[in-house]
């Protein structure tokens, strides 16, 4: 498997040039990856450990999503109350 994050820059410019987007899409990306090796590890060996990371890497996914959307909620809700206050 090719791998998830290939270093291009130390890692405090990265820091610095990463914004809460990059930050959310660079997470999503891993736990996809995390959860791909997961499946693959369950499905040859069926060891609980394997399984255990599955559900917990799916939990985290979905918080980082409900997360995201509440973001977005929040900004539209933002949007529309100064659209209002405009008129």
């Amino acid at each position: 498997m090719a791998a998830v994050l290939e270093p291009q820059e130390s890692v405090v410019q990265q820091r610095e040039n990463f914004n809460v987007t990059e930050q959310r899409e660079t997470l999503f990306r891993v736990l996809r990856h995390v959860l791909a090796v997961s499946l693959e590890k369950v499905a040859n060996s069926g060891k609980q450990g394997w399984g255990r990371l599955i559900v917990n890497t799916i939990q985290t996914y979905g918080k980082l999503l409900e997360t995201a959307e509440i973001e977005n909620l929040v900004e539209r809700v933002t949007a529309l109350e100064q659209q209002r206050e405009e008129r």
